[in-house]
């Protein structure tokens, strides 16, 4: 009932790698010693696995907890959680909301319906004041207020102006303060970047090679970690501003069954090669290079395509590392995704948060999501290789894409006659 009155209230922290601290100081420590916020970690290598973790309710915080966190593009990222006006107002004149929440947690106090109650009431009484006072969003923490830089999150209903303007002194607390003007977004969502090593040596194939190697085959354990934390900040209605941290290892160890699709890399440089050829293709990915450099550059998707009127097409160097590096990547993650479709959709039908695909290089790995055991995916394929043979799998797998290329290309052409049509009713 308390969670459901104030939208979301629990979190937690893993230790970033850069420059952080936290007001109060107490739970740096505890980040510090134990790299997690309230919980028990394992340590192996430079690897932590969560034993336990424990989250953090804010409405038990004596005072609001902020973070200041590095950024990998070396700008800061303030979070408050929490707010003063709201833990601190006392209840029936004497009792502190935080105080109540805590006493809360102990189901055997005898006054634990009472407590309940009234702080609910209160709970109730400061959402409906905050609404009748054009705060659209109320109490709920789940739709915090943010600076359109980048540099701030705050849960706290209360703040009107940014709660770290002395420290950060770009502005005033207020022009680029989305709650200047009751403007508060659903909390973005912070996503884990996973990397996946100690995978098993596969063998250089002179062309490709398609292969599959179960749980019980693997000499030693796979390494699924987890070491960066990244978010799309909302900036303007149509625009996100992307902030990445990085995060002390973490993640956990499996013996879990895998299907690999490796190409030869010199032979994947001659397919980039005759690729180039293609002047409309040539074009098109010069293209999307200049703006995946701008994205690097603003870390905004709507101040990174407003700079395509700065592109030329004669200023990319199409010989250089940098571009063939990219266009590889681009060829491997297409592939990939293919490759993924193909798979979870033609050859076994299984829902996708079952699978996690990583590549290394030229190669691409399909990894089940489990561990110390198998879900039969891997098997599955693994035996009609056996029947069949790998090359005649790939040849389907590459009939298969070409078929779903095509077909994505007519509903690309479609849609766009559509919105070229609807664009002209409106002008």
């Amino acid at each position: 009932k308390i969670t459901k009155a104030v939208g979301a209230r629990h979190f937690w922290l893993i230790k970033p790698v850069k420059e952080f601290f936290t007001e109060p100081s107490e739970y740096l420590q505890d980040l510090k010693k134990n790299y997690i916020v309230k919980g028990k970690v394992d340590k192996i290598k430079d690897l932590i696995i969560p034993q336990e973790i424990n989250f953090i309710d804010l409405l038990t915080l004596e005072e609001p907890l902020i973070i200041h966190m590095e950024t990998k593009d070396r700008k800061p990222l303030y979070i408050k959680y929490g707010s003063r006006k709201i833990l601190q107002t006392k209840i029936d004149g004497k009792y502190p909301l935080y105080s109540n929440i805590r006493r809360l947690y102990s189901y055997h106090d005898v006054h634990f319906n009472m407590i309940r109650e009234r702080t609910l009431r209160m709970i109730g009484d400061i959402n409906d004041n905050l609404k009748n006072k054009g705060n659209k969003w109320g109490i709920n923490f789940r739709y915090p207020s943010l600076c359109i830089l980048g540099y701030c999150i705050s849960v706290d209903p209360f703040d009107n102006e940014c709660p770290i303007k002395e420290k950060c002194r770009l502005c005033d607390g207020k022009k680029f303060w989305s709650a200047v003007k009751y403007k508060r977004k659903i909390f973005p969502k912070f996503h884990l970047n996973l990397r996946v090593r100690n995978l098993p040596d596969i063998e250089k194939p002179l062309f490709y090679n398609l292969q599959t190697i179960t749980y019980d085959e693997l000499k030693e354990d796979v390494e699924f970690v987890y070491d960066s934390v990244y978010v799309y900040l909302p900036r303007l209605f149509t625009d996100y501003l992307l902030r990445e941290i990085e995060i002390t290892p973490l993640g956990y160890l499996a013996r879990t069954s895998l299907i690999s699709l490796s190409f030869n890399s010199t032979l994947l440089t001659f397919y980039i090669s005759t690729i180039l050829e293609d002047a409309e293709l040539l074009e098109l990915l010069k293209f999307k290079y200049f703006l995946f450099q701008q994205f690097k550059k603003y870390s905004s998707a709507l101040d990174s395509a407003l700079e395509y009127e700065k592109y030329k097409s004669s200023t990319i160097d199409t010989n250089t590392s940098e571009f063939l590096k990219f266009v590889e990547e681009s060829l491997v993650h297409t592939l990939a995704h293919l490759f993924l479709l193909f798979l979870i959709t033609k050859k076994v039908q299984i829902d996708p948060e079952k699978i996690t695909y990583y590549i290394s290089d030229s190669s691409i790995f399909i990894l089940e999501n489990s561990k110390n055991d198998g879900m039969g995916f891997v098997e599955t394929i693994k035996n009609e290789i056996k029947e069949k043979n790998p090359t005649l799998i790939f040849k389907e797998f590459v009939d298969w894409a070409l078929e779903f290329l095509s077909k994505h290309e007519t509903h690309i052409n479609k849609y766009q006659e559509i919105l070229f049509s609807e664009a002209q009713k409106s002008f």
